[in-house]
């Protein structure tokens, strides 16, 4: 009758196999598993509504678990082992070795280290410097107090500085009515430039109302990364020459666009430049004292480029394709001025000499951003950001239809998708998948798909497509003969060289004057004259120069002897000044109707192409020139050619890569041709 029934079946533990109706025999497993429970069933003296009988609930009775308490050590070991909180003085130091709950460490975490009587464990500062052991930055070493303040050292912000306060940007003042309090850090730049550099970004501003529609305004901001550089002062002059006397800029600063100068309320004096123009900006050491000087400190280690000011600038100052010589200049007139010795101030002195200060050599950065990143591209370590799989910039790896990161799969349309497990492979990059694209590739000024979109003779059709591609009047006198017609400026002439073949239109508006006779090639079956020097009536009887002889004393006269006229080399039917006059600058004369030649971009071939294709152009005049490649978002690639060229056919090979020899991504291109009086763009597709 005294029997227990644990698991409350018909039988008693006695003669129960399976004590805790768990499914396991009992000889299957150790008592602490059973989960007994009862009045006092471990026999340790508490009764079970006052201790439990399995205080680590780890399925052991007290009285079965060696570890009762779960804190490591044995019970027999135990100071209290039926206390997570309390093991054992190893080291005999009076306190116990226990810590975070039981796990113990007797070469540490027991001891008392400061000698105060209180074991660490349970003291609040552990080596008694005051600070408490939850702020102390080391909790069991007294680093004193040097500054001697009510805050030692450990856990004063201001450690050095008596009662100091510690800023938002991480920079003790004594008070925060201080100059520079809260200012260190402000004006940090996103931008990253290569250390002791500067650069100047430009940006459009509206004109000014009052100002010559050909004055150019536009905002210049001055960034640079320094290296313990602490800026006391600056002079600066925006010029590209040393010719001051054709200066034509007017500063002044834009206000409230951020900057250090706003920032620490620098006053500015603007210098007159040779025509008493203001083109230069100043802030001498005398004007400041040290608290007001932009600090070295306050824009992190890894990147140290701060916004110095932006300015508004009225007039001619270029920053587009500077050469070494005028970075050179850029550079000689920004001058840099800070004291020698941190912390001393150098405004009494400056101007009398009597102390010495640091010119900081900063070298200018035109800082190029090709990938728009704000990272100028010679300290980019990868120039449109474009890392493959391997962490390659603009590698060529990707991952296959494996998962697996390999060099050697196909990838047409560059995606980063392999081709074979690519559902939509877009060669041309227009959105369209290929399967389902009219055109892979672009379409020319014909609409004509990856056609060349040359013109020759400017008549709105493509010669791929043009009955008589050198001839702007298609057959003008519809003999079914091209006349070689071609088109300049809005006049046309003949090139009898460029037709080709035995059908060839002699006499391309039919007067029965061969064309290379006619001054009036282009008349459509009237029989143009150029009679401005002689010329014969109905009756034959003649006027003027009327033999060569006579024709070729007239300055300027041409004498033709196929129609036997003296004329000006003009038509009459398009001449603006026929007959003889007495003031020859108000007519054209001979030597200026030459027979033009044709500005011409041609399309690239091949296209699309990989890894390389040829770029025709053909000038009419010889003239600087600058042909250029851009991706779609305006940004400039490359330069392939930019100098003076002369008249003719050039030819030029791009191998798809950029500035910095690294292949672009397959994509579409501009290709742009740029002269002194135009500017001609056509599109290209490069496919990996």
């Amino acid at each position: 009758p005294d029997q227990l029934n644990h698991d409350g079946d018909i039988l008693g533990d006695v003669c129960d196999l399976d004590d805790d109706n768990d499914g396991l025999n009992d000889d299957e497993e150790s008592l602490c598993l059973l989960g007994l429970v009862g009045i006092d069933t471990d026999g340790d003296g508490f009764g079970d509504l006052i201790q439990p009988d399995d205080y680590d609930s780890d399925g052991c009775l007290n009285n079965e678990d060696t570890d009762a308490d779960n804190d490591t050590v044995d019970n027999n070991l135990d100071t209290d082992w039926l206390n997570a909180y309390m093991c054992s003085d190893i080291d005999n130091d009076s306190c116990d070795d226990c810590v975070n709950e039981g796990q113990p460490n007797h070469f540490n975490d027991g001891l008392d280290n400061d000698s105060d009587g209180a074991c660490d464990q349970g003291d609040n500062d552990d080596d008694n410097d005051g600070c408490a052991d939850d702020v102390d930055i080391n909790p069991f070493i007294d680093n004193g107090n040097d500054d001697n303040d009510s805050e030692p050292n450990d856990c004063d912000e201001c450690p050095f500085d008596a009662n100091y306060i510690l800023d938002e940007c991480g920079v003790c003042y004594e008070s925060s009515e201080d100059p520079g309090y809260n200012l260190s850090c402000v004006d940090c730049s996103d931008w990253e430039l290569a250390p002791n550099t500067f650069t100047i970004k430009t940006f459009d501003l509206p004109s000014d109302p009052n100002s010559s529609a050909s004055i150019v305004t536009q905002g210049v901001t001055i960034l640079y990364n320094y290296s313990d550089i602490t800026l006391a002062g600056f002079e600066f002059e925006f010029d590209t020459d040393d010719n001051d006397l054709n200066d034509d800029v007017n500063i002044g600063l834009y206000e409230g666009s951020g900057g250090a100068v706003d920032t620490y309320g620098w006053p500015i004096y603007y210098g007159a430049g040779g025509e008493n123009q203001l083109d230069k900006v100043v802030v001498t050491p005398t004007t400041l004292d040290s608290e007001e000087y932009i600090p070295a400190y306050g824009c992190g280690e890894e990147n140290k480029t701060r916004k110095l000011a932006t300015f508004k600038i009225e007039g001619n100052f270029n920053l587009h394709n500077l050469t070494e010589e005028e970075i050179e200049i850029i550079e000689s007139n920004f001058l840099w001025v800070g004291p020698l010795v941190e912390g001393q101030d150098i405004s009494e002195c400056f101007d009398a000499n009597d102390c010495e200060v640091y010119n900081y050599s900063l070298s200018f950065d035109v800082c190029d951003d090709n990938d728009s990143d704000k990272i100028c591209d010679n300290v980019d370590d990868c120039i449109g950001n474009n890392f493959d799989c391997e962490g390659v910039c603009n590698g060529d790896s990707i991952i296959d239809c494996l998962g697996v990161c390999s060099g050697n799969v196909p990838d047409l349309d560059g995606d980063g998708i392999a081709d074979e497990c690519d559902d939509c492979i877009d060669l041309d990059a227009d959105g369209i998948c290929d399967a389902d694209d009219d055109c892979v590739g672009v379409y020319d000024q014909c609409d004509i798909c990856n056609g060349d979109g040359i013109d020759t003779d400017g008549d709105g059709t493509c010669d791929s497509i043009d009955d008589c591609p050198y001839d702007a009047n298609d057959d003008l006198d519809n003999d079914g003969l091209c006349g070689c017609t071609l088109k300049e400026d809005n006049s046309t002439y003949i090139d009898q060289s460029l037709c080709y073949g035995d059908d060839i239109d002699l006499d391309n508006d039919n007067d029965g004057i061969p064309n290379y006779a006619d001054a009036c090639p282009n008349d459509d079956g009237i029989v143009g004259h150029d009679w401005d020097y002689g010329n014969s009536d109905d009756t034959g009887a003649c006027s003027g120069a009327c033999d060569r002889e006579s024709c070729e004393q007239i300055e300027g006269a041409r004498w033709n002897e196929y129609t036997k006229e003296c004329g000006d080399g003009i038509c009459d039917s398009i001449d603006p000044c026929v007959g003889v006059v007495n003031d020859s600058s108000e007519c054209v004369s001979a030597d200026d109707v030459t027979l033009a030649n044709q500005l011409i971009l041609y399309q690239n071939a091949p296209n699309p192409f990989n890894p390389s294709t040829k770029i025709n152009f053909e000038l009419d005049v010889s003239d600087y020139i600058e042909l250029s490649i851009y991706d779609l978002n305006g940004r400039l690639v490359n330069t392939l050619a930019s100098g003076f060229y002369n008249k003719g056919l050039h030819d030029l090979v791009w191998n798809a890569k950029n500035y910095d020899g690294v292949k672009v991504g397959s994509g579409i291109y501009i290709y742009q041709l740029k002269t002194s009086k135009r500017l001609i763009t056509k599109k290209m597709v490069f496919i990996k």
